[in-house]
């Protein structure tokens, strides 16, 4: 099925409130609109990058031993699949994994008692004074009830930087500590964690000019690792991505597309590891945000959906001081897949889920119900733009 990315970047209405009439509120506009426009880049030309013959319509996945993908060392002594989540305008969540995914018939998630995540972090690269912790997560995709390999993911760690300054560059290490009282005795002995290379980030100004990137339906192909590496070479403040992050559930193995007839009943699980190694050159110094997409579902013979989504992304939730990790279920139909953030004075964004179980898009809906009020607060508040995302079929 195609699917669309809507984007929409509009003026804040709020701009109204700099006019005397209706006619001024037009002008206002319009010089509001240029001056956006032009201070985006404003040494920069508008380029058109024609298309590539040779790209292929259906690129393939990349090969399982392309090391851009393979996993650098097995056990639980090396952090990978870095990145960074756009929180607020002054903090960003960091996220990373540790120890190996496991499947088979009968595997549990990590047990992540007497593991830990730190960052270390600071404002200059030979001094990280600067600490904050939390406690990792995992979590199991369960297939034994249609007799196909179940999936337990690596240790999840998910560490939120607050107080940062808008403008600074930020370095950082991550490290997680092992599971070490269950650890899985293929992984053989605990070698000890290492800490990560180093990382830098900058946190974006509350003003112009802003590079922001836009990506969608990424995937882990040969096609999109050329977009990727432009991305990486452009280097934007901040990225937006549309959704169909890894296509686990395009395949039934390491290299076997799943049939028409199992779609929906098996996601091969292991695609997220390899996706967030891929993109950690990118994404561990680049913010980014997020909404799902129809890839995003990957429905549980138990009725759970969107749960690596979840576990692996999680976004600022409304009454909650950290991440929240669940599924999205009949009870919780829209836990993580809606949200808000903003840079004050310059944008804010919005972001929409197409994909919950049983969505009617009545008005009475929950989702809804909280765009309303958040438009309302829009129209009181002033920002140059204001960005809303969704993905749909």
């Amino acid at each position: 099925m195609r699917k669309h990315l809507t984007l929409l970047i509009v003026l804040c209405c709020a701009l109204r409130a700099h006019a005397k009439s209706q006619a001024d509120a037009g002008a206002v506009l319009v010089s509001h609109l240029r001056a956006l426009l032009v201070s985006i880049d404003p040494n920069q030309d508008p380029q058109t990058v024609h298309h590539d013959g040779n790209l292929a319509l259906r690129s393939p996945d990349l090969a399982a031993d392309d090391v851009r993908i393979r996993k650098q060392r097995q056990g639980c002594t090396l952090p990978e699949q870095v990145h960074l989540t756009y929180w607020s305008s002054a903090s960003v969540l960091v996220s990373w994994a540790t120890c190996d995914a496991m499947v088979g018939n009968a595997v549990a998630a990590r047990n992540p008692a007497g593991a830990k995540s730190i960052v270390k972090y600071g404002t200059s690269s030979s001094q990280l004074h600067q600490t904050a912790t939390s406690v990792p997560t995992s979590y199991v995709y369960d297939y034994q009830a249609v007799d196909m390999p179940s999936y337990a993911s690596p240790l999840l760690h998910h560490v939120i930087l607050t107080d940062l300054v808008p403008g600074t560059t930020y370095y950082y290490r991550v490290l997680g500590t092992a599971d070490t009282m269950h650890q899985h005795r293929s992984l053989g002995p605990h070698a000890g964690p290492l800490t990560s290379q180093l990382f830098n980030f900058t946190m974006p100004k509350a003003s112009f000019p802003l590079r922001l990137g836009v990506i969608a339906d990424p995937g882990q192909t040969y096609n999109s690792s050329e977009v990727l590496g432009r991305m990486i070479q452009e280097q934007p403040d901040l990225l937006l991505l549309g959704g169909d992050f890894s296509y686990a559930d395009d395949w039934i193995d390491v290299d076997k597309p799943i049939s028409w007839e199992s779609y929906g009943k098996y996601t091969y699980q292991p695609k997220w590891d390899t996706w967030g190694r891929l993109f950690e050159p990118l994404l561990a110094h680049v913010p980014f945000m997020h909404c799902d997409g129809n890839h995003e579902i990957e429905p549980l013979p138990n009725g759970e959906q969107q749960k690596a989504y979840n576990y692996r992304y999680p976004v600022p939730s409304k009454g909650a001081t950290g991440p929240k990790f669940s599924a999205v279920s009949s009870l919780k139909p829209f836990n993580n897949l809606y949200y808000a953030v903003e840079l004050p004075g310059v944008f804010k964004a919005i972001f929409l889920t197409s994909y919950s179980p049983g969505q009617t898009f009545s008005k009475d809906e929950e989702q809804y119900v909280w765009l309303e009020k958040e438009l309302k607060k829009v129209c009181s508040t002033l920002y140059a733009a204001v960005v809303v995302e969704y993905a749909a079929v």
